[in-house]
């Protein structure tokens, strides 16, 4: 990787992520706002009673889908400025990862004010390893919401497309329909699935004792889906033209 090209498309993508945000009142309330609410929503629901499955299952799906549409547009709205660059000097890589690497900073700071506000109305067991777990299930959401900005061909189409890659994964999971099992090939496009190793790997951390086996299993699974989506988007920007 070209790491000239990386810091200077990091701190470019920085300054101009941040000059969105700080330039409109509306989109900087939007943003600092969303996450704590929804987690003091989560909080205050489930305060007074004991985690089930739902539970992890509502934390693991909120994680994704704040991830998600974090990023979504963060290709899409930069397309025409990509394929200039690109036919002079801009490669692949240092591109991807110099968005990873900031929207991995937002992601730290969005799971940060989500248990801030959970955390008043509710304890949480393993704490640490619940903190780790959602800032890694939340930058799946990031590293998916990419792959839908390179796929989409406008940034409302990149909005309209995040349902269409989160709802299957939701018809997938246990919860829905419990017990029932997804036969043929079908079944397998739950590996490929973030939400069923995040969903996982939560349910893991909660139980009453740790199974180191099965911690190490879900992160590694739940890594893995990333870095497939990573190379689809690093090989969707490969061939752009």
């Amino acid at each position: 990787m070209d790491k000239h090209q990386y810091d200077i498309l990091t701190r470019r993508y920085m300054n101009i992520l941040f000059s969105d945000f700080f330039s409109d009142l509306f989109t900087l309330i939007i943003f600092i706002g969303q996450v704590p609410f929804i987690g003091g929503i989560i909080g205050w629901r489930w305060g007074s009673i004991n985690p089930s499955d739902t539970f992890y299952f509502v934390m693991a799906l909120t994680g994704l889908w704040i991830g998600t549409s974090t990023s979504c547009r963060e290709l899409v709205k930069e397309k025409e400025i990509f394929i200039i660059e690109k036919f002079q000097f801009l490669k692949e890589t240092p591109y991807l990862f110099s968005k990873y690497t900031v929207l991995f900073f937002v992601t730290c700071v969005q799971t940060g004010l989500f248990y801030f506000a959970m955390l008043k109305f509710m304890k949480i067991k393993g704490l640490f390893l619940m903190i780790f777990a959602t800032l890694i299930g939340m930058f799946s959401g990031i590293v998916l919401g990419l792959f839908i900005s390179a796929v989409a061909k406008s940034s409302d189409q990149a909005v309209m497309l995040v349902p269409v890659f989160l709802i299957p994964q939701l018809l997938f999971s246990d919860i829905i329909l419990p017990g029932v099992k997804i036969l043929g090939k079908l079944k397998y496009l739950n590996y490929f699935f973030p939400l069923k190793w995040f969903n996982e790997l939560i349910k893991v951390i909660m139980q009453s004792k740790l199974n180191y086996k099965l911690l190490a299993e879900n992160s590694f699974f739940l890594i893995l889906t990333m870095l497939f989506y990573s190379f689809a988007t690093w090989l969707i920007l490969k061939n752009r033209r």
